[in-house]
């Protein structure tokens, strides 16, 4: 029907029984879902069609709205334009691949993107550091179990693993991992310029196995934050 279509929805008391202890909590369900004919429109000015309460009639769950069987209980869906922010102040991720990854070298702190199912005490953006520039792969690699084909953009690097949260300031300490491993520069955020309170970490020829032992790297609450909001 709509060509633009997005749909959220909050459920609690879904059960369609008249039972009240099934009923209870029902009044915290809402609903929100944007119909546009017009994609461009869409994007332009988001408009939305909103109910303070989920109607469960089923017009309203095939998003035929106008058709609402219960608009005494619930009363009439609104229609609202959400206009997008002229600047959302997150950092741009527009750059091609390839101007990124021109841009990475040693040294570089670098940040990724953590699938849901792989969140852990790391939560959803994990850190790295640089061994290198990028480069691309002459022929299929196996490296830890993922497959590497030719062709690919990729770049050494060693995990930051996270540590703890200081409470006072709530900044996040992380430690770096003497283990080198090998990603994919299209699964990194394309975001420059990463620092550390300390700074961005130097390593010398020297480095040794104590330097990723006994070294702490402490990443502003702020700064995380904006990662998190980049995903």
């Amino acid at each position: 029907r709509a060509t633009s279509t997005a749909f959220a929805t909050s459920v609690q008391g879904r059960s369609t029984s008249t039972s009240s202890s099934r009923r209870r909590g029902s009044s915290k369900v809402h609903m929100s879902c944007g119909l546009c004919m017009d994609d461009e429109q869409a994007m332009r000015s988001g408009p939305l069609t909103h109910l303070d309460i989920f109607c469960p009639c089923a017009p309203c769950c095939r998003l035929d709205f106008a058709l609402c069987e219960m608009t005494a209980v619930f009363g009439t869906v609104q229609v609202s334009n959400v206009k997008r922010a002229s600047s959302t102040g997150l950092p741009s991720q527009t750059e091609s691949l390839q101007e990124f990854a021109a841009w990475l070298d040693k040294d570089k702190l670098v940040a990724f993107r953590v699938e849901s199912d792989e969140h852990t005490i790391e939560d959803s953006v994990w850190l790295a550091l640089l061994d290198g520039k990028a480069f691309a792969l002459e022929q299929d690699e196996l490296h830890a179990g993922q497959h590497f084909e030719r062709g690919w953009s990729v770049v050494r690097d060693h995990w930051f693993s996270f540590a703890r949260t200081e409470c006072a300031g709530g900044t996040r300490v992380y430690k770096a991992l003497e283990e080198q491993t090998l990603f994919n520069v299209q699964s990194m955020m394309k975001i420059k310029d990463l620092k550390f309170l300390q700074g961005v970490p130097k390593r010398t020829r020297l480095s040794t196995a104590a330097w990723y032992k006994n070294n702490e790297f402490s990443l502003h609450r702020e700064t995380y934050q904006l990662l998190v909001d980049s995903l």
